[in-house]
C-alpha cells in the first residue's frame, strides 16, 4: 500500500471507529467486545483496502455484522447447540 492509500485508510478508520463500535454494541456486544470487533473489522478492511476504498462503505457495516454473528456462534456452549460435546 502506498503512502496515499495509508493516509486514506487512516482517515477512514478514524471516521468509522465510533460508528463501528456503536453498531457492535447494538448487535449485543459489551463495550470491550465491541471495540475488539471494530478493530478486527478495520484490520480486515486494511488488508483489502484497494478493493474497499472504492466500494460502498455500507459493506463495512455488513462485515462487522457478519463478524459479530460468527463470533456469537462460536461463543455458544456446545450443550446449547445441535453439535455433540467432544467429551
Amino acid at each position: 500500500m502506498n503512502h496515499h492509500d495509508e493516509a486514506d485508510y487512516a482517515e477512514y478508520a478514524e471516521a468509522a471507529w465510533r460508528t463501528l463500535v456503536r453498531s457492535a454494541v447494538f448487535l449485543g456486544c459489551s463495550l470491550p467486545d465491541a471495540e475488539d470487533l471494530a478493530q478486527t473489522t478495520l484490520v480486515r478492511c486494511y488488508t483489502a483496502w484497494p478493493k474497499v476504498a472504492g466500494a460502498d462503505k455500507s459493506r463495512l457495516s455488513r462485515a462487522l455484522a457478519q463478524l459479530s454473528e460468527n463470533r456469537h456462534l462460536t461463543d455458544i456452549p456446545a450443550h446449547l447447540t445441535n453439535a455433540k460435546d467432544p467429551q
